[in-house]
This record gives structure tokens, sequence and C-alpha cells, in this order.
């Protein structure tokens, strides 16, 4: 039987937890690199700008490269000054991929970010990269973020609330009365 090498995983419990010191550092540390080019997906955050911001401080400021690689509208921005977005066609989902030291998750709905990865089949590149022998991916993030790496969690991606646009006829009870994802 084929042993297959041990994913790095970097599990934090909420989204912007990555942006701390202590774990950005031990991002960098578990890439083997100084300044490693880190591919950021916000897909559970439904490529939301300020969480962004927020989860990627931390290794903005150590001096990674951040590329952002948005699949709720599948486009691909570098994040320098001026970022550019196109959607990206499976050559440029591998090509960035390739490029990537580590990958971090954005925290947010896990079920939406694990379907929309799968429908585009950017779960088989998260796969195929994290678990290689050489320069293997380092998979990071927060709260959904974290959940993900894993074959089963706990989730709140059904709460009614927990989409880019709540269903305005919500009761109040509607809105808290909704279970758990096992």
């Amino acid at each position: 039987m084929t042993k297959l090498p041990v994913p790095r995983i970097v599990a934090a419990g909420r989204g912007k937890s990555v942006a701390l010191g202590p774990i950005a550092s031990k991002i960098i540390e578990l890439t083997q690199k100084r300044r490693p080019t880190i591919l950021y997906l916000g897909t559970a955050t439904y490529d939301r700008e300020a969480p962004f911001l927020a989860q990627t401080k931390g290794l903005r400021s150590a001096g990674c490269q951040i590329i952002k690689l948005d699949l709720s509208r599948r486009s691909i921005h570098e994040c320098d000054d001026d970022c550019y977005g196109h959607g990206p066609s499976r050559g440029e989902l591998e090509q960035v991929f390739e490029r990537a030291d580590a990958l971090l998750a954005s925290g947010g709905n896990t079920m939406y970010a694990v379907r929309r990865w799968k429908k585009l089949g950017v779960d088989k590149l998260i796969r195929d990269r994290a678990f290689r022998e050489e320069n293997p991916l380092v998979l990071c993030g927060g709260s959904a973020g974290a959940v993900c790496w894993f074959a089963h969690g706990h989730s709140d991606s059904k709460d009614p609330m927990n989409v880019p646009t709540p269903d305005p006829t919500l009761t109040e009870e509607d809105k808290r009365n909704w279970d758990y994802v096992r």
C-alpha cells in the first residue's frame, strides 16, 4: 500500500486568528520559505474584501506575497498595489496553485466553499498539492477555513443568515431555529 505524506495544516478557531503573529509565523515556518506565496481562497465568505483584508493582514505584514483567487466570481487577483482580475481557466488554476506555498481558506460558509471547490475541480488541485512529496502546500485557515481540510467537522453552514443576502422574509424564530451540520 502506498503511504501518502501527512499534510501540513494550521487550523485556527476563528477566521481572523490566522492574522495573529504567532499563527502567521507558524504558517510561514511550515512553508520553509522566508517570504512564501500564499494563495487565499475566500469562497466561504463569498469572496468579500473585508474578510480577505482581515485574514491576510499578518501574512502581508510579514512580507508574504498574497494571491487572491475569487471562486464565487471566478477571478484571480494579484494583490499588490494594483490588482487585476479575470475568469481563470483550468490551466490558470493549475498555474496559480503551482506558485503557492500555502493555501489560506477563509472562515465563513464551509458547505458552500467545499461544494463550490468540488464543482470547479479545485478540491483535486488542493489534494494534489497538499499530498505531494516535494514542496507540498501548507493548508491553513480559521473556522470554516480550518474545518474544510478534514473529512468531517461541525459547521454553522445551515444558519440562514450565513449567506450573502439573507431572505428578508425570515422570522426571528427562523433565524434562531436551525441545525448545525455535523
